[in-house]
């Protein structure tokens, strides 16, 4: 079975962000992305920045913090790579996406990659 990562609760309807800071509209959209991306692909955090508006390092500090509440094993670096790839292989291997099996562990962009809509734009 295909884990979509649906959210039980967005960061915005969490309310807060634990220190009493209520969660940006921003990480809303970018955890949304993160949630749309299909079954069996990836997307980069550059691509996801560019849907949502920000940068690929705005991306990774937000899926750092909520990424729980998304298939986070379904972004990526641009070349492939995840600073995760240890605990994101199995959820690679369950969705079939594959990657490098000798060298660095890399995501197959050509066959997986998925572009996220650009939304209102």
């Amino acid at each position: 079975s295909c884990h979509r990562g649906a959210l039980l609760f967005s960061p915005m309807s969490a309310g807060s962000n634990g220190d009493g800071a209520p969660f940006s509209e921003l990480a809303d959209r970018i955890v949304e992305i993160a949630c749309s991306i299909p079954c069996g692909r990836v997307s980069s955090y550059k691509d996801v920045g560019i849907a949502a508006g920000c940068g690929p390092r705005y991306v990774g500090t937000i899926m750092g913090k909520f990424g729980a509440f998304a298939p986070w094993w379904r972004v990526v670096r641009s070349d492939g790579t995840s600073h995760v790839w240890q605990e994101a292989l199995p959820h690679w291997d369950e969705e079939h996406i594959a990657y490098s099996r000798t060298g660095t562990v890399r995501v197959d962009m050509a066959a997986h990659a998925w572009q996220p809509c650009l939304r209102g734009r």
